[in-house]
């Protein structure tokens, strides 16, 4: 076979994976594609704010401590589409969802027309996409700019994992993904120092630039919109951590949510009561973690190292201070804060992908076993989402009733249940974001309410 039909044949087989990726992205939650939908602080927050005051305002504004460019950016487009009459309102939420599809499929591109020695074994690349679109207890994630940032997090976690690329083209595609993740979020600049450990040892001026990149994005967010946000900051101990790793990296992942659920609860128990049985779970914690840091370092060859710190790094961030639940059930149980295990779990059972591919003999059959159970419980998980994420109010009866009194809230998929999204004809400011201010009296998209509801402050 000549060289370009080669290629033709390779660039037909990415094509195909790409759409049987993408399928599988919008199969997961059918109703969010017939119905249309609107998801938690989306559009109760987002959206309505874009609503409400000029794009100088809503697209640089910081929310929960930090900027996020993609949800602000994304629904100020959205709401100026409807203002404008170029869209209706009832057609409004597919603007956001067919950007943040867009961002979702990223990843697998990077995978597909992405190089690196390891990235030659057979199956592998349709493998690691299979656990992307089928990674467990991630609903959350799925199809809203709101999480952005998080499909962003996995993409510059692939670039560190992959070689430089060598095309111009392929340069800007990743320095824009690289500038920009850090200006949707605080997870991207935790892959700083990774970025910088990999370009000295690697002796790579690429790597070098892509490390400055990330840098540039990461300054502008630390140095102009990063602050304290009052629901984070509950620090944990790093023994803690390691358990919730433990149970949400090593547990779920293989057994479930039913056996996972069972052992969440009984860590539960123990990391409350102290005791021995603590020290127990505090040890099977230190254990998995050794075990990852020695998978990192026996297959380094192959970036296992890179996957597993991704994942470690992001876990670390999140739930050692930058979680908002402060309630022990919530750090053990893997169907809660979906958000924050996505990283961490998706670039641990990437790096099993890796190990099972690469590998021979004896060792080729464990991490296959793993693989497997792996893929089953992602399979389970993937055919029956989480309720409150798969279903939702009807959009459009929203929008009819809100056409008849303009003050009315419309409801909006997730939490929380009792708010809705204020386009009512009076634009209200917003306090001052303190302790003090916060308020259920405040408009839905104004942070004071939104502070007020995640504290469950008194009415």
């Amino acid at each position: 076979m000549g060289k370009s039909n080669f290629l033709l044949v390779e660039k037909t087989k990415n094509i195909f994976m790409l759409i049987c990726f993408s399928l599988l992205i919008f199969l997961r939650l059918p109703n969010v594609i017939l119905n249309g939908r609107f998801y938690s602080e989306e559009g109760m927050i987002f959206f309505a704010y874009a609503w409400h005051f000029p794009s100088c305002i809503s697209l640089w504004r910081p929310f929960a401590g930090y900027l996020n460019l993609a949800a602000n950016a994304s629904t100020f487009l959205d709401a100026y589409l409807v203002r404008s009459n170029f869209i209706s309102l009832e057609t409004a939420p597919y603007i956001t969802i067919i950007i943040a599809f867009l961002f979702q499929i990223q990843s697998a591109i990077i995978i597909l027309w992405g190089k690196a020695h390891w990235l030659n074994a057979k199956y592998i690349k349709p493998l690691l996409l299979l656990v992307i679109a089928l990674c467990p207890f991630s609903e959350e994630v799925w199809l809203n700019v709101l999480h952005i940032q998080y499909q962003l997090i996995l993409c510059c976690g692939l670039i560190l994992a992959l070689d430089t690329p060598k095309g111009l083209g392929f340069w800007l595609y990743q320095g824009f993904i690289l500038i920009f993740a850090p200006l949707c979020g605080p997870g991207a600049i935790a892959l700083g120092p990774l970025f910088l450990l990999r370009s000295v040892l690697d002796k790579s001026w690429f790597r070098f630039l892509q490390t400055i990149l990330l840098g540039l994005g990461s300054l502008i967010q630390l140095s102009l919109f990063f602050s304290h946000s009052i629901v984070r900051g509950n620090f944990l101990n790093p023994f803690t951590i390691i358990s919730i790793l433990f149970m949400r990296m090593g547990i779920y992942p293989v057994f479930g949510s039913g056996f996972g659920s069972f052992l969440a609860k009984l860590f539960e128990y123990y990391h409350n009561n102290g005791g021995l049985y603590q020290i127990i779970i505090y040890s099977i914690g230190v254990l998995f973690f050794f075990i990852l840091f020695f998978l990192a370092w026996r297959y380094k060859n192959i970036s296992v190292c890179w996957f597993i710190g991704v994942a470690l790094s992001i876990a670390i961030i999140s739930f050692g201070g930058g979680m908002i639940s402060a309630s022990a059930n919530s750090w053990f149980n893997a169907r809660d804060g979906e958000r924050y295990g996505f990283i961490p779990l998706v670039f641990w059972e990437m790096a099993v992908i890796v190990l099972f591919c690469n590998t021979v003999k004896k060792t080729k059959y464990f991490f296959g076993s793993i693989c497997f159970l792996m893929i089953f419980v992602a399979f389970k998980s993937y055919i029956k989402p989480i309720y409150s994420i798969e279903f939702g109010p009807d959009w459009r009866r929203e929008v009819k009733t809100w056409r008849y009194d303009h003050s009315y809230p419309l409801k909006v998929w997730g939490w929380p249940p009792s708010s809705g999204m204020n386009l009512a004809d009076v634009d209200l400011r917003c306090p001052e974001v303190s302790l003090k201010t916060a308020s259920y009296n405040d408009p839905t998209y104004c942070e004071t309410n939104w502070i007020a509801h995640v504290l469950a402050l008194p009415r």
